[in-house]
């Protein structure tokens, strides 16, 4: 199915969470955060975005929708996915060779309100151990 301007709902989708990891970088990079990885990889899956984020390595998890018609963005996220970042971060720590306090999981929710402007939701230690 096309949309206005020939685009298909998949690549419309993908631009639009393309948008919403480039602001979570942004909004970490005004933290005097350092963004150390995007879109990682391994077996167990792939998290957003990696900072080192005040002495924490932060695995983040950016959900950016343009309706809440569904729930808000950061209700998106399930114990599944939760467990497989969980698992993500143990694969990372033990390959990564940055000095760390601790680790900590982020949400960021992107409300994309048009192409340029929406509304950022930052959710630090948003799930893991307590």
């Amino acid at each position: 199915m096309l949309e206005d301007g020939g685009e298909t709902m998949s690549d419309s989708h993908i631009k639009l969470g393309r948008a919403g990891e480039f602001a979570a970088c942004a909004f970490y990079e005004l933290r005097d955060a350092i963004v150390l990885e995007r879109n990682w990889r391994c077996q167990f899956g792939e998290v957003d975005i990696i900072a080192l984020d005040n002495g924490f390595l932060a695995f983040c998890e950016v959900k950016t929708r343009k309706s809440v018609s569904a729930g808000d963005p950061e209700e998106q996220i399930g114990k599944d996915r939760q467990e497989r970042y969980i698992r993500c971060a143990q694969i990372y720590c033990e390959q990564c060779d940055v000095s760390y306090e601790g680790v900590r999981f982020d949400v960021i929710a992107v409300k994309a309100h048009n192409e340029h402007s929406g509304e950022l939701h930052f959710i630090p230690n948003a799930f893991g151990e307590d």
